[in-house]
């Protein structure tokens, strides 16, 4: 993903937490040599479709966010989800959705407000569906934030814990996968507003972005000015987290105190 002219680009250093930016055009380089691009419609509006062999054969499903089957807020992100090159997720409260073991996914979606338990079940069983993502072969990348907060957070009790920080350390070892955390003693502040992903779409389609909001509306954006801002974001935070093997390191750490 390229660096807008208004953020300043890291400095590489030795360890690994830049990777996948270096090859990318130095800011203002981008405008030089392409001429604009136009912005993409969201799929409600008619605009960007799966691409055939990706979301186009992906079955039909009930969006599985606000607790509602028809949220239509959520469905052109699963679309734009589907078909990225790159996901840029920053989370700063729970574990990111396609990451989640079962245990970890019921405890959030039984307990929110309103919720039976009809729809508790169609939505999580909504989500595991939606983490067939991380089983399609291809060459799709996931630079991964987490918060240390996220690791202390006791969702589902100890033993979902465990479950869970088992689950990322198995898809850390992945090579589409890049996790790190962002510890407490870096005082970051960039990513308190809340959590984000920034999809990096194919060919010359801009990037669009999936906002956390307790808000109904305006949850995926293409808005040029406000994904920047976001590519931003992700970039300041990935620079303060600590490097992969460091988040690693933590992650088992946490979860010998949760088996404790």
């Amino acid at each position: 993903m390229y660096w807008p002219s208004s953020c300043t680009r890291p400095t590489d250093r030795d360890d690994d937490r830049y990777v996948g930016y270096g090859t990318h055009p130095q800011p203002g380089q981008h405008d030089r040599e392409r001429p604009p691009r136009p912005r993409p419609r969201l799929r409600s509006q008619g605009g960007l479709r799966p691409r055939s062999g990706q979301g186009a054969d992906r079955p039909a499903r009930p969006a599985e966010q606000g607790g509602r089957p028809d949220a239509r807020w959520f469905r052109p992100w699963l679309d734009f989800e589907s078909e990225a090159e790159s996901l840029h997720v920053w989370e700063l409260a729970m574990v990111p959705g396609l990451f989640q073991v079962e245990g970890y996914a019921r405890a959030l979606i039984a307990n929110e407000p309103g919720t039976t338990s009809d729809q508790a079940e169609e939505r999580l069983a909504a989500r595991l569906d939606r983490q067939r993502l991380l089983d399609r072969p291809g060459p799709q990348m996931m630079w991964v934030v987490l918060d240390e907060g996220v690791l202390h957070r006791p969702v589902g009790g100890p033993e979902v814990m465990v479950e869970q920080m088992r689950r990322l350390l198995e898809l850390a070892e992945s090579p589409r996968v890049s996790l790190q955390v962002l510890p407490y003693v870096a005082y970051g502040t960039v990513g308190l507003l809340g959590s984000f992903v920034v999809a990096e779409m194919p060919g010359e389609a801009p990037p669009v972005a999936y906002i956390d909001s307790l808000s109904t509306e305006d949850r995926v954006s293409d808005r040029s000015e406000e994904v920047k801002s976001l590519i931003c974001r992700h970039g300041v935070i990935r620079a303060d987290a600590l490097s992969r093997r460091e988040s690693l390191g933590l992650i088992k750490e946490m979860m010998r105190r949760w088996t404790t």
